[in-house]
């Protein structure tokens, strides 16, 4: 998986500073990734309407963001599996009185995507549309809830075994159940 903060990702950002939008562009030229109108809704936690598209030689807009906004997190606010040809956004899904941040992996070859809650994690690109959890604490937790997350580092994925959504369906991305959106 490529990222953008220390210069281990082929995203980079392209207008970081100028107003209130940001857009990243991948190594390859691919995709480009605007995070417009981006907007607090916690303490140092933003969201952003989103707009991708292809090709910066002939740009084509695959995705715009009508409901559902994505977490802006600077460098760290869109990743590129380059392998498997994924981008992944981030978005805060309320749940009762809890939030998760879900990771949403778009496959435009095909115009699906699918969600995976695993916000203390970093998806790391193994192989083809195989990832693997690098602990990452987003949050502040006591020892023993640390020592269950952490069970799960190094767990790896196979994004071919889990249940993928229509695009148009991308609205009720944080409503979808799905088995790949709690670990266990």
């Amino acid at each position: 998986m490529t990222q953008f903060s220390n210069n281990k990702s082929n995203i980079q950002s392209v207008t970081k500073g100028q107003s209130s939008s940001d857009l990243f562009v991948t190594a390859d030229n691919k995709y480009s990734i605007e995070f417009s109108e981006i907007e607090e809704y916690g303490m140092m936690k933003f969201v952003s309407s989103v707009q991708i598209w292809k090709d910066n030689e002939n740009p084509r807009l695959l995705f715009q963001s009508r409901k559902i906004k994505f977490e802006y997190q600077n460098d760290e606010s869109c990743y590129y599996l380059d392998k498997s040809d994924i981008l992944i956004l981030l978005t805060p899904c309320i749940h009762q009185k809890y939030y998760d941040l879900f990771y949403v992996l778009f496959d435009f070859n095909q115009n699906i995507f699918t969600t995976i809650n695993a916000p203390n994690f970093q998806l790391t690109e193994v192989d083809k549309n195989s990832v693997r959890l690098d602990l990452n604490f987003r949050y502040s937790y006591d020892d023993e809830i640390k020592k269950k997350i952490a069970e799960h580092d190094g767990a790896q994925i196979d994004l071919g075994k889990l249940e993928w959504f229509d695009i148009k369906k991308i609205d009720k991305a944080c409503s979808l159940t799905t088995k790949n959106n709690r670990l266990h």
